[in-house]
């Protein structure tokens, strides 16, 4: 039988672990908890150092996408935290680094950077004899076409409403596969029928949380993106995407939203190649231009509120995708202003 741990013995595994893969850079222990401070304090300090660091730890138990999504979005930054978990897998190594959320694992996967002390290990498997909650198979609906499906009935919610054909329709998906994943959010609890009052949603913010979370591990590695650059790079400010079939995405749509972030990379998303937009603004192929052409995923029409946006939950995930602290601060915004509702609202 393997072994499994309470958050104590998890601080010192983590320990352990960190000690074992950089020997004698640098020492890290654990104190124990106390009734003042019920959580494990980490204290760390690398070869030469004088001062002590003291990292209150973040116990995440099972590192899942939605938990890792949340845990991006609430991260208070330039605050003495560090995650320690039992192991992350690569995928999330890589985005907890990319948003510069220290952690540490059982296994000897570690982010840690300091002045005089940078580490990044990623990749390495469970220690023999070391047991964590195994992950389940994230069910049909937050894989391929029901991420699709759910995107649509979370961007629209009066979609919860429609035949399945509509869905099927605005997802860009096969009419028999709506059936199936609608059937599954019911077995799951994230649809409730009400007869003749018709259907709700129920869990929106685990649903959204899951969705973003599975955007970055699926589709934006899938997704086709093109880049251009274009002869004015100011032309986005002035610009109406309206008249090309076109919509703003990331940073763009972000500051015509909240108004809080000053656009660096340029996202347009649209069916196929706009070619009347890319003659418009003079724009020509360059594998390092700042706008991105992205292809859209859904069929539904924007909506007057949004404007010449992509749907504020596109542009929260793209955000939250981005590993840049400003862009993530801003998604908080969005997540506050566009997203958060009680269930069954509109």
């Amino acid at each position: 039988m393997g072994n499994t741990m309470d958050f104590p013995d998890l601080a010192n595994r983590v320990c352990d672990a960190f000690r074992q893969q950089v020997g004698k850079q640098a020492k890290l222990h654990a104190l124990p908890a106390t009734d003042e401070n019920p959580q494990p304090t980490l204290v760390f300090c690398p070869k030469g150092g004088k001062a002590e660091r003291i990292y209150a730890a973040v116990p995440v138990p099972v590192p899942d996408a939605a938990t890792i999504t949340r845990l991006i979005r609430d991260w208070q930054r330039n605050t003495r935290k560090i995650v320690i978990t039992p192991h992350v897998t690569i995928d999330i190594a890589n985005r907890l680094k990319a948003n510069e959320i220290p952690f540490l694992d059982a296994a000897g996967n570690a982010y840690l950077a300091e002045p005089g002390f940078f580490l990044f290990i990623a990749g390495c498997p469970l220690p023999d004899g070391l047991e964590i909650p195994k992950p389940i198979r994230a069910p049909r609906l937050f894989r391929g076409t029901g991420l699709k499906i759910l995107f649509v009935l979370l961007a629209r919610p009066e979609y919860v409403q429609r035949p399945y054909r509509d869905i099927a329709e605005a997802a860009d998906v096969a009419l028999g596969t709506v059936a199936g994943i609608v059937g599954e959010m019911r077995e799951l609890g994230y649809l409730l029928d009400l007869g003749k009052n018709g259907k709700r949603l129920q869990q929106r913010e685990h649903l959204i949380d899951e969705w973003v979370g599975a955007y970055a591990r699926e589709i934006t590695r899938r997704r086709k993106v093109r880049r251009y650059r274009a002869e004015n790079p100011d032309w986005w400010k002035t610009a109406d995407l309206r008249q090309f079939d076109a919509l703003w995405g990331g940073d763009v749509a972000a500051d015509r939203l909240t108004g809080y972030l000053k656009p660096g990379e340029i996202t347009v998303y649209a069916k196929g190649i706009p070619g009347a937009l890319l003659q418009a603004q003079r724009m020509r192929l360059d594998p390092n231009g700042d706008v991105a052409v992205i292809e859209k995923f859904w069929n539904f029409p924007p909506i007057e509120a949004e404007g010449d946006t992509v749907p504020p939950l596109l542009v929260y995930a793209d955000l939250m995708a981005s590993g840049d602290p400003r862009a993530i601060e801003t998604a908080g915004l969005i997540h506050e202003r566009c997203l958060a509702r009680p269930d069954g609202a509109a």
